[in-house]
């Protein structure tokens, strides 16, 4: 059921980050979101289904804001080793939790399996505060909104200045050229723009 609930909002909730940023915010709202559902699953009598629909939706949020994260700080030739390890960690963590679950199940039964998944959830949702913190302490770019990543990037890349000055010059030249002039201005006269275009600066200079 929660692979169903996870195949229908995956989608949405991965379009949702893409849009908005703030990845470890929503991670953090996931994680939140496991929490109250296996909270209700130990702690309520309230039909299963809320909460496992509540845990379907929680994890999508937090694979579609968690995933992509690593591509944020890690160089683009070593993505595939990165996602190779974190993955290979995730398959790690998921065959020692089930061997554990199934002791502790039959060690005290389910409140007891929901007790320990939601120390496990308190122990990630610590992680992910300690993640935040040490975020905004250094760029912050893991938790920046979509415009702000993009300027990130635009300062943190020369090349790509220039690439800008160079398209910011072109548009300024051809709105010139669209004016009205006279026959002696197009003989003599270089337009201000067009004199930007004869020389572009380096990467180094900007």
């Amino acid at each position: 059921m929660v692979y169903f609930v996870s195949a229908v909002a995956s989608p949405i909730l991965g379009y949702v980050v893409d849009r908005t940023g703030w990845n470890v915010f929503w991670v953090f709202i996931a994680t939140l979101g496991t929490i109250g559902a296996h909270s209700l699953l130990a702690f309520t009598y309230l039909d299963p289904y809320y909460a496992i629909v509540l845990l379907g939706l929680a994890y999508s949020m937090c694979a579609s804001a968690l995933w992509p994260m690593i591509s944020l700080v890690v160089p683009e030739y070593q993505l595939g080793s990165a996602y190779g390890v974190a993955q290979a960690l995730q398959n790690l963590g998921l065959a020692v939790s089930t061997q554990l679950a199934g002791v502790v199940v039959d060690a005290g039964g389910y409140l007891l399996l929901e007790m320990f998944f939601l120390g496990w959830l308190f122990v990630a949702l610590i992680v992910t505060l300690v993640m935040w913190i040490h975020d905004t302490r250094n760029t912050g770019i893991l938790n920046m909104t979509v415009a702000q990543r993009d300027l990130y990037e635009i300062q943190k890349s020369p090349s790509m200045q220039q690439v800008l000055i160079t398209e910011d010059v072109l548009d300024a030249a051809s709105n010139e050229l669209n004016e009205p002039q006279s026959e002696q201005d197009i003989r003599t006269d270089i337009s201000p723009s067009w004199e930007k275009l004869i020389y572009l600066p380096t990467s180094t200079e900007l």
